[in-house]
């Protein structure tokens, strides 16, 4: 796995994050980032943050669409809505865990229903980070960097 320079919050402005990380493009492009929600607005705003960063994604509304991509692409990230017809996200966490291609794939959790039964859920599954919507769009960079160059994330109650 290649090395990583560190980013802390307060580096992780537009300005800067592509200097600090100047691999992260080249790895996102080879290993993308799966953006799983079913409001469309929402995929286009985190789709736009990420690419204004050169940050690589693909999207499906669904989480079984979701989930086939990570079958089909060695994802680097998988961010996720909770609530979703058919499959909610915590059903893709479990879904993605169970399977050892996926088992180890960070995941971020972006929920109108922080629920405390749902983040503990979460914990147990092994995801890595679960924020109430509407998460600061500063925050959601920084959070994809850090769970990027694997390291580790505080946890808000």
């Amino acid at each position: 796995m290649p090395q990583w320079s560190v980013v802390t919050e307060e580096q992780a402005s537009p300005s800067t994050l592509s200097q600090l990380t100047p691999n992260l493009p080249a790895f996102t492009a080879q290993y993308p980032i799966i953006i799983s929600d079913d409001d469309p607005q929402i995929i286009r705003l985190y789709q736009m943050i990420l690419d204004r960063h050169h940050l690589h994604s693909m999207a499906s509304p669904t989480s079984q669409g979701a989930l086939d991509l990570a079958h089909h692409h060695t994802a680097s990230l998988i961010i996720s809505d909770m609530m979703k017809p058919y499959m909610s996200g915590m059903d893709l966490l479990r879904s993605l865990r169970s399977e050892s291609r996926t088992l180890h794939t960070p995941f971020m959790m972006i929920t109108a229903t922080p629920r405390p039964e749902l983040r503990a859920e979460f914990a147990t599954l092994g995801g890595d980070v679960f924020r109430a919507k509407p998460i600061d769009l500063r925050e959601f960079i920084t959070l994809v960097t850090k769970l990027l160059q694997h390291q580790p994330v505080t946890v808000r109650a």
